[in-house]
């Protein structure tokens, strides 16, 4: 892939804002390689008020939001046949956390976010849940939740790491579902970030249908997952120190 940047300026850039518009979230810049994507979309979306207990396990009460997604030109061969999976995304959500009261689902994330801005923790439990945000929310666990790092930029903090997901044993780590997820904080703590982006690596199985050759499958996976913690960030494609330098761009309104 080239790894020409590009700047979204606005989001009318890509055809405007489905009102209403957010001036905060409309303002903010973040310089994505949209040259080398299909189909991208840069959209906002207004707040919704506290979830009903129908929208469980998926919480519905989202702030005031701005969705940017860049279709991956990369094959997904596992997905010409219908099949349960995860497929990984590129997409950059960006939440105004202004005057949203103090019954939203995001903010418990937030809060486990500060936490882990302050532990910095580099391991975790295998699919554990308890030190590193998902927002939005996955109806999954982990599978990968590797090559964590925690980042300081000049507008705010966050924490990237490698994530896969699965609703059971039995999964492996592919390139068809891996990414390099971010959620951060503005300094101020206006605005929430949630990141992800599809990665492959030279080590994975091409695709999510793939047998491997092994008596136990999930021992296979475990071991796939933390030869990954192993590589070199730039042996990924896109490079990991490539995206995070996309999060480092975000220049938020003066």
């Amino acid at each position: 892939m080239k790894r020409r940047f590009s700047i979204l300026l606005f989001c009318g850039f890509l055809g405007g804002c489905a009102p209403p518009a957010n001036d905060y979230l409309k303002k903010v810049n973040i310089a994505l390689p949209v040259e080398n994507y299909q189909d991208v979309s840069d959209k906002q979306e207004a707040g919704r008020e506290v979830s009903s207990p129908m929208a469980l396990p998926f919480p519905d009460d989202f702030p005031p939001s701005r969705i940017i997604v860049m279709k991956d030109p990369r094959p997904y061969p596992s997905l010409s046949e219908p099949k349960y999976s995860f497929p990984a995304q590129n997409v950059v959500r960006l939440y105004d956390l202004k005057n949203i009261g103090e019954k939203r689902t995001i903010l418990g994330y937030v809060e486990l976010l500060k936490k882990a801005l302050r532990e910095r923790k580099r391991t975790q439990a295998p699919g554990s849940r308890d030190d590193l945000p998902d927002y939005p929310t996955h109806n999954a666990g982990f599978l990968v939740q590797h090559k964590i790092s925690y980042h300081d930029y000049s507008w705010g903090s966050g924490v990237f790491y490698l994530a896969q997901f699965t609703q059971s044993r039995g999964n492996f780590p592919n390139n068809e579902e891996l990414c390099y997820q971010f959620q951060g904080l503005s300094k101020d703590g206006r605005m929430y970030v949630s990141a992800a982006f599809r990665v492959t690596h030279p080590i994975l199985p091409a695709t999510m249908s793939f047998t491997p050759v092994t008596d136990d499958i999930d021992a296979y996976a475990d071991k796939l997952a933390d030869r990954l913690d192993q590589q070199a960030d730039d042996s990924f494609s896109p490079g990991l120190s490539v995206i995070r330098s996309w999060i480092q761009s975000i220049k938020l309104p003066e």
